[in-house]
This record gives C-alpha cells, sequence and structure tokens, in this order.
C-alpha cells in the first residue's frame, strides 16, 4: 500500500490518500479510465441515479467488534478498544469507517449477488468483483471523528461509468465515490465543517455470465 501527500481538495491542507490494490481481470482489461474499446451505450440509469445521504452515530461497538475480529484472525495484541464511550473519547481507527453506514434495504430487495442494486448495470451482468480503489484522509479527521457517539454521515455517488470489451467479454467498470463526515445535515453537500473527513473510490466491474468461462476460469476441481 503506497501512501502519497496531495493537497485536499476543500482546503490549503495536506491530506494522507492510500491508493488500494488493483486487480485486472483479463491481460487485455486496464483501469485506464481514459480510454474504452466498447460502443456500447454508458447505462445513463446509473450516472442519472441520485447520491445517497446515509446517517449513522459514532458509536464503539461496530469499531470494538472489527478490532475483536481482527485480534483473533492476525494474533495481535489485546484489543485496545471498548464497547462503551469513555473519556476521552477514543479516535476513530484508520480503516473502520467501512465498518458503519450499512446498506439500508431489505434482503427482497438486494442484488442477485447479495449486493447494492444501484451499482449493477442489470442482470445481464451478474458477476460483480472489485476492481480497485483509493481512500483519503483528510488533516484533521482523527480529531474530527472520534467515538463519542455523535451523528455522521456517508454520501454516495456514482461517479464514472465505463464500457470495455465486446459480446461475452464485455465488462462495465463503475466507480462509486462515499465521502465521511460529521453531521446528519440531509439537505447539506459536505461534513458538519464545512468539508469531508474521508472520501473513498470504489472500482466495480461487472461482466456477463460467460465471461469467465469462455476464458478457461469456471469450475475448477481442486485437490
Amino acid at each position: 500500500m503506497n501512501r502519497l501527500f496531495k493537497p485536499s481538495l476543500t482546503s490549503p491542507c495536506y491530506c494522507r490518500r492510500l491508493k488500494l490494490p488493483t486487480r485486472l481481470f483479463s491481460s487485455s482489461t486496464t483501469l485506464d479510465h481514459a480510454s474504452s474499446s466498447s460502443p456500447s451505450p454508458p447505462f445513463p440509469h446509473l450516472q442519472s441515479t441520485p447520491h445517497k445521504l446515509i446517517p449513522d452515530h459514532l458509536t464503539p461497538m461496530p469499531s470494538h467488534l472489527l478490532t475483536t475480529t481482527l485480534n483473533d484472525l492476525l494474533d495481535l495484541p489485546s484489543p485496545s478498544s471498548a464497547p462503551i464511550v469513555q473519556s476521552p473519547p477514543r479516535k476513530l481507527p484508520q480503516g473502520h469507517h467501512l465498518v458503519y453506514f450499512p446498506l439500508l434495504l431489505p434482503p427482497s430487495r438486494l442484488g442477485a449477488d447479495g449486493g447494492d442494486p444501484d451499482h449493477s448495470p442489470g442482470a445481464e451482468y451478474p458477476r460483480r468483483m472489485w476492481a480497485g480503489g483509493e481512500v483519503i484522509f483528510h488533516r484533521g479527521w482523527e480529531e474530527n471523528l472520534v467515538l463519542d457517539g455523535r451523528p455522521w454521515r456517508c454520501r454516495e455517488d456514482i461517479e464514472r461509468v465505463d464500457v470495455r470489451g465486446e459480446g461475452v467479454e464485455e465488462k462495465v467498470f463503475v466507480d462509486v465515490w462515499r465521502r465521511y463526515g460529521l453531521g446528519y445535515g440531509l439537505g447539506e453537500e459536505e461534513g458538519e465543517d464545512g468539508r469531508w473527513d474521508i472520501e473513498e473510490r470504489r472500482t466495480l466491474v461487472f461482466m456477463r455470465e460467460g465471461e469467465l468461462e469462455g476464458r478457461g476460469g469456471g469450475r475448477r476441481v481442486i485437490k
């Protein structure tokens, strides 16, 4: 994981940017958004999807449960967390924003793969996989995001859709941006203090059913 320093998008301060690893699913596919080899339509229903505003609270329990799980799996020292608000309150550990803001849908409305249907280009692309991403921690996020039970929120937008390949090898790359900040502020565009504390890009790739089988990537016998 690389660490870079980049100017904040909303102020002259600096932020910490973490790039997540990129996975490629064929030798002819890259994550260069500047090019596209497919004349397929850009799925306007995805690009016109209104942004979501998801509320939550900075309670310690989700972070504590994640710490406990990782401690058991990775054989780490005793977890330095607690399931209740402490005084002074603990800071949200880096990356723990991922266990907040769960999908607010009943099971009957989930996609066939159990994922968010708002990210999918359609039923003809049933294979959803992770293709890459990045996380930006803006300066001051550690001071703002403490586990004291205050409300915070996530804004989710679909900001780019790319189509690559043709026929059974066609792939749809969807960039989902999530931005996190204090306060509910359901009518506001930014966090409580006029900016976001964390910004995250998730690039998903959707493929047709026969894409992996056509490349010999179907079921394999494990001996």
